[in-house]
């Protein structure tokens, strides 16, 4: 078994000749039951596994002058995955769940100045990961859950 889902949705605004603002929104998925192999089919192990992704950004570009042009952007993502085989997986047990996001902002100034470009920029992020391994144990059975 199997399943994909994905949705990215992207919309751009122009007030007037000198600002943009684009706005990127998406989703991702995946789930899968497999087995590996024949064995562990017949032992009734039901594989699982999921993924999830979305992300959003807001970013701002502004024409200054034919030499100086602005951008400022804020921007989230966040995974989650999940592996949880059922209790007598041959030959082993694991389980897993794992979370990620950041969130941040950029900005950048770029500007010309004869036959040069100069580019000034920041960027600022925020970082939560966090995580649940489980390892086999006596009869093959595995915590945490």
């Amino acid at each position: 078994r199997g399943r994909r889902l994905n949705f990215n949705l992207r919309a751009d605004w122009q007030p007037d000749e000198r600002d943009i603002f684009i706005f990127n929104f998406g989703a991702n998925g995946a789930n899968f039951q497999v087995p590996n192999d024949f064995i562990q089919q017949q032992n009734g192990q039901d594989e699982r596994q999921r993924l999830r992704d979305n992300n959003q950004s807001i970013s701002w570009e502004r024409i200054w002058s034919s030499d100086v042009v602005t951008n400022l952007a804020v921007f989230r993502r966040s995974y989650f995955s999940e592996l949880a085989p059922s209790e007598f997986d041959t030959p082993i047990s694991a389980r897993q769940n794992r979370r990620h996001s950041r969130t941040g902002i950029i900005g950048s100034v770029t500007q010309t100045f004869k036959n040069h470009t100069f580019k000034y920029g920041f960027e600022a992020d925020r970082l939560t990961p966090r995580g649940k391994v489980g390892l086999p144990t006596r009869f093959g059975r595995c915590t945490p859950k």
